[in-house]
């Protein structure tokens, strides 16, 4: 074993991440070089019920090349006590090193007395030596119950506070840890402002905020002069919501390129909320947002200052249906980089709706989603929608359809010739057989040269038709994974269906 010393570092490295984590670890323990050698060259550690805690802490020292840490607490043993009391001591240590990222995942912060102990001593050690890493970049908190305990909001608080002017944070996330209106004001009273004017990302989705932390936010943006990423979704702000934070928004609107408001119940009278503040984003989710028809004019008044810059576009479970999107995709602005625009679940596909536009508004628009639009219950409209689809899509998704073997061969009938489609999505498109058998053919055929997965996961297809398909994909010079079900794909040159 002594004699990977002598091999170049590069070489070593690449030798190390051929291995799992665990097994890597494992090695660490062979000989007294080992140690040393196998953990200088690791850059991410994840803290894991999987992981051997006892070689991680006897090689603490080692890591002088680690940037990142995750602990995820998702998998099962992961309530044992002897688990988040090693957790605590390592991370104590590893924040002593110049890390970038830390990440908590599914902290349960429940079970019995002395669980519940345990994993919180853990949120301590670790919130009390955050000060110690100065080069901390980015800290996220996701499915962690922040406000069960009244402690963690004063070691949260007292951490913040305490950050020196030197610290390098600009990426906050507390995502579904039901901050509330509380949680928000400790988590944004950063250091006197020293860092709080630092932050460049700012992710709260899912923490219960409503129209009165939406009041709160709306003062404090002012002070995030950097402000590039801000993610409020599913926290039920409401239009008297948006309307609070429009003023912050104003205050933001010359740094900030992503915003996500999905999930918040918005309605037109929110989306007029945010026109208000001048927004020129790369990147808008007002999915969920309860829009109509009628709010179809005030989505466009927002769109346009920003139809120049944007790169994603997500107004998707909308209510937009056949109405709505005709006068949206009749009046829609061109936007030259758009390159991703998510419109499930509008239900559209009922009338006649000319997606031609679409094109001609997004001309290097390569990922599509139109699941769930009512695709295939109207025979007209299903091969005018196929035959306008851009011919420069990479990824498309026409999940949750009526596509059946008649409704299939009109769409593929109609569809044009996609050179760059690598990826196309018909989960619970109610597929049969001879929708199986059709896909069988056309994977054969020069449609879609370049298709490479292709996911048939919840349909009603029998065995013999997914053995058809599954040799027609050696045919196939680029197809490598058709997924069947959640769990079960055919993989091109391997008996697996």
């Amino acid at each position: 074993m002594d004699s990977f010393l002598q091999v170049d570092v590069p070489v070593f490295s690449r030798f190390v991440f051929c291995f799992r984590q665990r097994e890597a670890l494992k090695l660490a323990a062979i000989s007294s070089a080992w140690p040393e050698l196998v953990t200088t060259h690791y850059r991410k550690l994840l803290i894991t019920a999987a992981t051997p805690m006892s070689v991680a802490s006897a090689t603490a020292d080692n890591f002088h090349r680690l940037r990142e840490v995750v602990v995820d607490g998702e998998r099962k043993g992961m309530r044992e006590c002897a688990f988040w009391e090693a957790a605590a001591a390592l991370v104590g240590r590893l924040l002593k090193k110049p890390l970038e990222t830390l990440t908590v995942r599914s902290l349960p912060l429940d079970g019995s007395l002395a669980e519940r102990r345990v994993q919180m001593h853990f949120l301590q050690v670790m919130l009390e030596a955050l000060p110690s890493c100065p080069s901390l970049q980015y800290l996220g908190f996701d499915n962690v119950p922040l406000a069960t305990e009244e402690g963690v909001w004063q070691w949260l608080g007292s951490a913040f506070q305490t950050l020196s002017a030197a610290s390098a944070l600009t990426r906050l996330s507390f995502t579904n840890c039901a901050l509330g209106v509380k949680g928000v004001e400790v988590c944004l009273a950063i250091g006197d402002g020293h860092t709080l004017e630092k932050i460049q990302e700012l992710d709260l989705s899912n923490n219960l905020l409503g129209e009165e932390g939406a009041v709160f936010l709306g003062a404090t943006l002012p002070k995030l002069c950097k402000l590039r990423v801000l993610k409020l979704a599913g926290n039920g702000m409401g239009p008297t919501g948006a309307q609070a934070l429009q003023a912050g928004l104003l205050a933001v609107s010359p740094t900030l390129q992503h915003l996500d408001m999905s999930a918040n119940g918005l309605c037109s009278e929110g989306v007029a909320a945010l026109v208000l503040a001048s927004l020129k984003l790369q990147s808008l989710s007002l999915a969920g947002s309860w829009l109509t028809a009628d709010g179809v004019n005030t989505l466009l008044q927002l769109l346009q200052p920003m139809a120049p810059h944007l790169t994603h576009l997500d107004i998707a479970q909308n209510r937009l249906n056949a109405d709505g999107t005709r006068s949206l995709l009749e009046q829609l602005p061109v936007m030259p980089h758009l390159r991703s625009f998510n419109f499930a679940e509008n239900f559209f596909a009922t009338q006649d709706v000319s997606f031609s536009r679409l094109t001609e508004c997004a001309p290097v628009l390569e990922d599509l989603n139109l699941k769930a639009s009512s695709l295939g219950s109207d025979d007209v409209v299903l091969s005018e929608v196929a035959a306008c689809l851009p011919a420069g899509l990479v990824s498309l998704h026409l999940s949750v359809a009526q596509l059946k073997a008649p409704q299939l061969q009109i769409l593929l009938d109609a569809l044009p010739t996609m050179q760059k489609l690598e990826r196309l999505s018909l989960c619970g498109a109610r597929l049969d057989d001879g929708a199986a058998d059709l896909l069988s053919s056309t994977l054969a055929s020069e449609k879609l040269p370049q298709l490479q997965h292709l996911d048939l996961s919840g349909n009603a297809i029998t065995a013999p038709a997914l053995k058809r398909l599954a040799e027609a994909m050696q045919r196939s010079s680029s197809l490598k994974k058709v997924k069947v079900t959640g769990t079960q794909n055919l993989l091109v040159g391997k008996r697996r269906f």
